[in-house]
Parts: C-alpha cells; sequence; structure tokens
C-alpha cells in the first residue's frame, strides 16, 4: 500500500513562471485519466448490522455522473442510533493507484469517512461532511494505491445515494506522479513568497496613503509576455511616450469594444479578505473616457477627462448626454481604488447570475482590465492610456478613516449614503463557487468600512429589488417568496454601530410575491386608462404592482416595516425608510375599485368610466390630484408608524419617485432625439453634422439654454414621456414636491447628476419641505455597452479630482441639501477618494439646518456663501467655489465676529472681525463655524 500526502494545491505552470492556486478545481469530465472500479456486493465485507447493497446499486451513473442523479438512497433503517458507527470494507482485488471517490448527498450533516489500508494499518483519505443538497461530492487528487478500502459512517445522521471510486489510467498515473513533482517546486516557492509577503519594500503611494508595502508594480511599457497579459483586438495596444512617460494606449478610433488586462499580485501570496489599494497612473493629456476593472474586489468604475462623454452615447436607457471643457492637468493622475480582496474571483469576463463561477482565487493574483467603448460611442475621446499598475498591502486600513467632525447632537444631522443597483449578484448565490465571499457578511462589513475610509455616515440597503425580497426573513412564504439568504440583514444590523453608521433601508415595493401575495391581483387591482393590460412594453417588470390607493396595500406594507425596521430598532440606529417604484410598481390605476375609490372620496359620489376620463380634461386633472393626495397620505402614514412603533420622532421617508437609473430627459426632444449638453456648442455642432450615421439624432443645448429656460425644471415634473398605446405617464407618475412643502419627515428626492441638473436654484428650491432637501445622484448603468467581450458590463463614471466632485459641491452652492444618496451602476467606490473625502467631512461637518446665500461677502465672484444660523451654537458657513479653476487668496468677511475654524477639522483660521482666506480647489466645499 503507497498512500502519497495530500497534495499542495499550488502549481507552477513554467511557461509563466506563475504561481495559480488550484483549489476551486474539481474533475469536470469522467473518465478523462481516470477510470471507474465498478463496486459490486460480492466485493464488500460488513462488520456492522447494515448493508452497502443500496449505496453500490448505480453504478452506471459513474460513466458521467455530472450528468446523472443517483435515485436510490443508502437504506440503512434497519439500524439503530446506539449501532452507530457502521463500517465496511472493500476488496479492490489488487492495488489500484485511486484518484477520485464520489458520493451522492442528499441531506443532512452527517460524516462518512474513507480509509486506505489493511488490518490495522489504515490512513484517512476522504472525509465527506454531508453539507449539501442533492449534488454529487467529489473527492479528487487522492493519490493513495491500495487494495483495500474501509468506509466508515460515523453516525445516524446524514442520507446518501450512490458511492463511486475512481482509478487513474496508466497514463493518468504518470501524470499524477509529474503533478507530485511540481507540487514539490509549488511548496518551495510557496514559502519563497512567504517570505517575500513578509518583507515588502515600503514605498511612497503618491497618494493620502503615504508609504505602504509595494505587492506588485507593472511596466506597461516593457514586453509583456513575463505576465499573463491579454488584448483584445489582438496587437491593438502599444506603447508611446506621453507627457514624457512610456504609456500603453488603444487607440480611440477603434471601431469595436477593445480591452488589455494584467494579471496583477502574481506569485504575491495575496490574502483574501485583506485590505488593498490599486493605483493606476495614467496622463491626463487629452480628452479621454475609459474604464478600470478590478476583478480582486469584483469593482468596474469609468473615468472621463477633458470635453469627454464619459457615458456612452447610444444604449436602451438615457444617459443624460453632458460634455464640459474641463481643464486638462498636462501631468500623469492617479486613480485610487482601496478594496478588500475577494475570497473567489472572476478571469476576465464578469459574470452575471448565479449559475456562473468565480472559479479563480486571488492568491494567483487577479485581472485588472482596461477597457474602452467603440468609437462612435465615445466622440472625442482618444482612448485608454496607462502609465503604471501598482498594488499595495493596506496594513492598517481604519488608521486612513475619515475622523468625523459632526454638528453637536442636539443639532439635527446631515446624511450621505448609497444604494447599489447591480452589485449584490457577486453574494447573491446559496452556493459559495458562484459568489465573491465565503460568508456574505463579510462582503457588507467591507462596505462599512469602505464607508468610513469616504467618510459617509448612512448604510442603505436594498430590502426590495423590483418588488423582491433581499437578505431578510419574510417569515411566511405563502406572502412573499423568501429571499435565498434571509438572515443576512440580521446579521450585519448589528456591525452598522460597530462602524458609526446611521441605517435607511431601500424598498422598490410592488406589492407581496408570493402565492397569497397582493401582487398576484396587481393586474386586475392596477389597470391603465385606455384599456386593461400593461402599462409598457417592459412586461417581466409588469408582473408585480399595487394600486396604493387601496387601504390593504398600507397595511401590508407596514407589515413590510416591522419586519425589517422595527423588528431590529434597538440594533440599529435608524434614520426612516427610502421608496422608489420602478416601472409600473406604484401606477396610477383607473381600476374599477379605484375609480369607485375616487368617485366616493373625491367625485360626491358619482362614478366615472374610463372614456369620461379621457374625454374630460378637468376630470382627469381632479383624478391626478385625488392620486397625488393619496400617495401622499401613504407616505405619511408610512413615518407615522415608524414614529407609533418607536424608531424616532424625526423618522424620514425619502421618496423617490424616477423609476430609471439616469435622471429624467428633456420634455422638450421629441422622437428618438439625443440631448446633450455643453459649454462648447460649436464643437458638438460639427459632430451632429458630420454625417456619420445616428449623430444626426444629437440634438445640442448649451447650458444656458438649460438653465435659462429651466429645462430641467420642467423635466422634473413632466409626465413621463409615453408613447403608441403605452402609458408610462401612468405607470411612472412623476412626484408633485409641491405638495409637501407643508409637511413634516416627507421629501421628495431630487435627481441630479449633471452641471445643468444642479446650476438652477429654481429647480433645487421646488423639491426643498420642512425637513429640508434630499437630493439623490443617479449614475447611469451603461449597461452591457462592452457587447459580450467582457462578460456582465456596467459601470458608473467619474471626473478626475476634485471635478468628480462638480455636482454635488454646485448642490451646495444652489439648493444647499441635507441629505445626498447615490445609486450606483454596479459596486460603490469613488477614484479620486482626496476629493470625496474633503467634500463629505466638510458636508456632515454642517447641521441639517436651514441656510441663505450672503451677498458681496466673497472677494471673488464664482466663491458661493451659505450661512446656517444654529442658534446658542453659533453660526456655520459653506463655502464653495463653483469654477472649474483653482481660487488662491479668496478674502471672506463673514457679517459675524468671533474665532472662525474649520468645522470639519476644528483647525482656526488666522483673521480678525470674521474676516478670513482660502485657496479653494475647483468645486470644492469648505465649511466654516464661528461661536
Amino acid at each position: 500500500m503507497k498512500i502519497f500526502p495530500p497534495a499542495i494545491r499550488f502549481v507552477i505552470i513554467p511557461t509563466m513562471g506563475l504561481l495559480c492556486s488550484l483549489d476551486m478545481g474539481r474533475s469536470q469530465e469522467f473518465p478523462g485519466p481516470d477510470q471507474q472500479i465498478v463496486l459490486k456486493p460480492e466485493m464488500v465485507t460488513m462488520s456492522g448490522k447494515g448493508s452497502i447493497d443500496t449505496l453500490i446499486d448505480e453504478q452506471d451513473v459513474g460513466k458521467n455522473p455530472l450528468h446523472n442523479a443517483s435515485k436510490t438512497t443508502w437504506d440503512l433503517s434497519g439500524v439503530s442510533k446506539g449501532e452507530y458507527p457502521q463500517e465496511f470494507i472493500i476488496d479492490l482485488g489488487g492495488d489500484r493507484h485511486l484518484s477520485h471517490v464520489l458520493f451522492w448527498d442528499e441531506n443532512g450533516h452527517g460524516v462518512i469517512r474513507v480509509y486506505a489500508g489493511e488490518g490495522e494499518d489504515w490512513r484517512e483519505i476522504v472525509m465527506e461532511d454531508g453539507v449539501g443538497i442533492n449534488k454529487w461530492k467529489i473527492h479528487d487528487d487522492l493519490d493513495a494505491e491500495t487494495r483495500f478500502v474501509k468506509v466508515v459512517k460515523e453516525t445516524n445522521v446524514g442520507s446518501f445515494g450512490e458511492m463511486l471510486v475512481y482509478e487513474y489510467t496508466p497514463e493518468g498515473a504518470k501524470a499524477a506522479l509529474v503533478k507530485r513533482e511540481e507540487m514539490k517546486n509549488a511548496a518551495k516557492v510557496l514559502e519563497a513568497a512567504k517570505a517575500n509577503a513578509g518583507n515588502r519594500p515600503l514605498v511612497d503611494t503618491g497618494t493620502l496613503f503615504g508609504q505602504l508595502p509595494l505587492v506588485d508594480e507593472i511596466d506597461v511599457s516593457s514586453d509583456p509576455a513575463g505576465r499573463t497579459f491579454v488584448e483584445r483586438p489582438a496587437g491593438a495596444s502599444r506603447v508611446e511616450e506621453i507627457l514624457g512617460r512610456k504609456t500603453r494606449v488603444l487607440p480611440g478610433e477603434q471601431e469595436e469594444e477593445s480591452y488589455f488586462a494584467y494579471k496583477v499580485g502574481e506569485g504575491k501570496l495575496l490574502e483574501q479578505g485583506k485590505a488593498y489599494l490599486l493605483t493606476v497612473e495614467f496622463p491626463e493629456d487629452v480628452a479621454r473616457a475609459f474604464t478600470i476593472g478590478n476583478r480582486g474586489g469584483d469593482m468596474v468604475r469609468g473615468i472621463q477627462t477633458g470635453i469627454s462623454l464619459g457615458e456612452t452615447i447610444f444604449g436602451y436607457t438615457s444617459t443624460n448626454l453632458e460634455s464640459l471643457n474641463i481643464p486638462l492637468s498636462g501631468k500623469h493622475e492617479t486613480f485610487q481604488q482601496l478594496f478588500w480582496l475577494s475570497d473567489r474571483t472572476a478571469g476576465l469576463e464578469m459574470p452575471r447570475g448565479e449559475s456562473e463561477d468565480r472559479t479563480f482565487s486571488p492568491a494567483g493574483g487577479f485581472h485588472v482590465v482596461f477597457g474602452q467603448w467603440p468609437a462612435h460611442q465615445t466622440p472625442k475621446s482618444e482612448g485608454v492610456a496607462i502609465s503604471r499598475i501598482r498594488l499595495f498591502e493596506v496594513p492598517e486600513p481604519e488608521k486612513f478613516n475619515v475622523q468625523l467632525r459632526l454638528p453637536p447632537a442636539d443639532l439635527p444631522h446631515r446624511s450621505l449614503f448609497y444604494r447599489e443597483e447591480m452589485a449584490d449578484g457577486v453574494v447573491a448565490s446559496t452556493e459559495p463557487t458562484t459568489r465573491a465571499v465565503e460568508n456574505v457578511e463579510d462582503w457588507y462589513e467591507y462596505h462599512f468600512r469602505l464607508m468610513n475610509f469616504l467618510g459617509m455616515n448612512t448604510f442603505a440597503k436594498d430590502l426590495l429589488e423590483f418588488g423582491a425580497p433581499q437578505h431578510w426573513n419574510v417569515e411566511n412564504g405563502q406572502w412573499y417568496h423568501q429571499s435565498k439568504l434571509p438572515d443576512i440583514w440580521e446579521k450585519i444590523l448589528p456591525m452598522s454601530r460597530k462602524y458609526g453608521l446611521t441605517v435607511l433601508p431601500y424598498y422598490e415595493y410592488a406589492g407581496s410575491t408570493g402565492k397569497m401575495g397582493i401582487a398576484q391581483k396587481g393586474k386586475d387591482t392596477t389597470q391603465p386608462l385606455k384599456s386593461k393590460g400593461d402599462y409598457t412594453h417592459i412586461t417581466w417588470a409588469e408582473a408585480k404592482r399595487v394600486d396604493l390607493t387601496d387601504p390593504s396595500v398600507l397595511e401590508e406594507f407596514k407589515r413590510v416595516l416591522d419586519l425589517t425596521i422595527v423588528k431590529f430598532k434597538d440594533q440599529a440606529d435608524f434614520i426612516g425608510a427610502w421608496l422608489r417604484p420602478r416601472v409600473s410598481q406604484m401606477p396610477i390605476s383607473f381600476a374599477d375599485s379605484t375609480r369607485e375609490r375616487f368617485a366616493s372620496e373625491a367625485n360626491e359620489g358619482t362614478s366615472v368610466t374610463r372614456e369620461q376620463l379621457q374625454e374630460d380634461p378637468e376630470l382627469l386633472a381632479r383624478y391626478y390630484d385625488w392620486w397625488n393626495g393619496k400617495r401622499k397620505d401613504f407616505l405619511l402614514a408610512i413615518r407615522q408608524h415608524l414614529i407609533d412603533n418607536g424608531v424616532g420622532e424625526n423618522s424620514l421617508v425619502l421618496y423617490t419617485a424616477y423609476h430609471a437609473e439616469p435622471a429624467p430627459p428633456f420634455p422638450s426632444i421629441k422622437g428618438n432625439g439625443i440631448p446633450l449638453v455643453t459649454d462648447d456648442p460649436l464643437s458638438w455642432n460639427q459632430v451632429a453634422g458630420s454625417g456619420i450615421k445616428d449623430y444626426d439624432r444629437l440634438k445640442i443645448l448649451t447650458e444656458d439654454e438649460v438653465r435659462g429656460q429651466h429645462l430641467y425644471r420642467d423635466a422634473l415634473l413632466a409626465p413621463t414621456r409615453t408613447w403608441g398605446n403605452y402609458e408610462w405617464n401612468h405607470a411612472a407618475p412623476r412626484p408633485d414636491p409641491a405638495n409637501y412643502k407643508d409637511v413634516d419627515g416627507v421629501l421628495n428626492t431630487y435627481p441630479f447628476n449633471r452641471e445643468f441638473t444642479v446650476n438652477d436654484p429654481d429647480a433645487l428650491e421646488l423639491f426643498r419641505g420642512k425637513s429640508g432637501l434630499a437630493m439623490i445622484r443617479h449614475y447611469p448603468l451603461n449597461e452591457n455597452t462592452m457587447g459580450e467581450t467582457l462578460g456582465y458590463f456596467v459601470t458608473d463614471v467619474d471626473r478626475t479630482g476634485s471635478y468628480g466632485m462638480l455636482a454635488e459641491a454646485l448642490a451646495v452652492a444652489n439648493g444647499d441639501p441635507w441629505y445626498i444618496g447615490y445609486t450606483s451602476g454596479h459596486i460603490y467606490n469613488r477614484p479620486f477618494p482626496d476629493a470625496v473625502r474633503r467634500f463629505n467631512a466638510n458636508f456632515l461637518a454642517l447641521p441639517a439646518l436651514p441656510s441663505k446665500v450672503l451677498d458681496r461677502v466673497s472677494s471673488e465672484d464664482p466663491v458661493v456663501v451659505r450661512q446656517i444660523d444654529a442658534g446658542a451654537h453659533g453660526q456655520y458657513f459653506a463655502v464653495v467655489n463653483t469654477s472649474k479653476t483653482p481660487i488662491k487668496n479668496v478674502t471672506l468677511r463673514l457679517p459675524v465676529s468671533g474665532k472662525v475654524v474649520e468645522a470639519a477639522t476644528g483647525t482656526e483660521l488666522p483673521g480678525q472681525g470674521g474676516q478670513v482666506s482660502l485657496n479653494l480647489d475647483p468645486f470644492e466645499l469648505r465649511s466654516l463655524h464661528v461661536r
């Protein structure tokens, strides 16, 4: 008998010198280098009371087990609990070189152990734990030579079907010997990697992190043959000298999706769950738009510079295009991404859905992918250009957290938060091999840590996504279809306090979806005006919808709140609830029951028909007013329910009426026109008139036109554009913020992202209520705009440096929101965190109290100053540079006397009589406090 030591799960690929983890690997075809040993009853000697017959009665499935299930169960019904363990010995008839043992696992966590040997000399080669339901459990790489196999079932727990045993073919045995030698070499490399990992050189990151241990650095100008390097199309990239440095570029004229990718951290012994910093240096010499995909953290982020659009022109959702002539720095800039390394990673292609495996361990490194859209999608972009890629270890990431200096506890606080549209698919599966982390709660803890780093203070998470429960226990599967991972919400909530975060759950409510759920009757209780049926062509989303005028809908949503907020009110600091109906989830209904409620409540008991509503504009307007009032009552009742159940007297309800990812398009653009707002209309009119196919659809608008004519303000309140026989205007009814001016605690959220969305104070003022102004930055998805080249593709896009905070800074200058949220397309992160952290710290240092713009306070016109009267706590001032250029030595003459301090840091500023001097970056917010 020969039993070889367990295989080390690393192998050297000699041609590339890479250390690649194999611990995710499983043989996927039988036979291959293996052949089945068919087990028969006469080969078995039992030492217990049971029988093995039903464990080896389907040996034929062994010809291709991965495509066949076991149908019979190992019958041990005659064995009592006290008669365990049960064991038997199989005589294979001679020495056999075993390669695999498979068990069909039915249910129950019962342990079976398999030993090789004879007499009194047995060595364990397999331990089957029974963790799985109706699947083959494959134990491979056994590498044991033996004639006898002993099988022991330790307890009566656990139900199993067939047992299959395989041996190496002669060719497979030779390969196994080669593999053993490779493993020995791999062990040596592993020891060397461990030694190197403990002695990584400290290197200046060139960022806010200062010096960190350098894990890996890629010289993109050298021949990539010594690394894992991929490009598409083949040979598309080239090396050029840009701004004095060798740089790898993808020319912007590529007419198809293109990318190049390096594997980072190969052979560097990366550790799952550990914090790393990825930096990518690139020249800001011309306008560029490109994406960076970090497969180690499942993150993708877009970068735009100069006049480039950033987003794609053509897609199935509007992106509200904007091109601004942003100054170029003329130097190499640094993209920064702090992240926690996933347990499992995808390759080049990002998976979507639970059926696609993440088959790589990051111990062998991970891909960083640089992509660009086809040229027709992003005119004026010169394409990808990368000068250096580095990966750093971050041993103590908490040292870099923003130390928020919030207003005194008795003053109301502001909030910064985000939710992610297409992110949680990486942790949606019950199968660990198809998700990024072993423990899903770890993934959310990484989010909490990132929020601390970025200086955000409120955690928002989808609990209903397109009407489906996400990660909370519905308690009754007849009411709602249960989430596959229903205990995550209760596990992560206590962590929010550990990281000092308040909580704002997010709901895309559409009615309960179970067999007895009210959404099952949605097509009867919610109907369009013109005819029965669907409102839109998005049929998959129309399956769930509710009529919020129905009292039973309010009672059901209260139950949702009870199970997700009220139940946990002592475990987390909830500030309220965020509600957002998607396509047709809360439409204006014209069903019989809805019209009868209208008749009773707003039409003196007189019934109305659909035909009457269509023919009488005044009657239809009264119907709309009634429905809007019912929506207001619904939202107020939600808030009151939270207050009545002890969640908090200041509970807040945010309502986002806009169903799509980007902000609403301009209603004045008819047909297939694509609006593009710019401060360089001459340049873009040349593009629109170039004769290139589809560019004639571009409708060029200037920033001054949009602001002067209040085009965006009108777009916010205009009915959703519809066409044909659809009723998008009723499927996604617009908000009516004027109806909420007189109420506490309920706010319609204002959608923003571009400059033109935040440069009209009149538009912002429409959405202000007694509880302030809430704004949501809507990132377009850019979904599937890279074709099939990189798998499922979604990305948000950011500008470089302080220009990335343009929209937020102008929002403060022109409207002063108290709540800023983000609907991120994928996993939220920001590529230039310095400016983000500064804005966040200064924003949260201000109390959530009314402000006013001061005239003739600043020596420079582009600098806007707002004053906030905090009573006994003194006066706060928000100072915003609204220009594209830095301003040095701007003088502020504040209308108060006293010591002026930076509200975000407590640092006293020099000056007398309220006069101070500041240096401000473009679109920088600074908060001052005078007591």
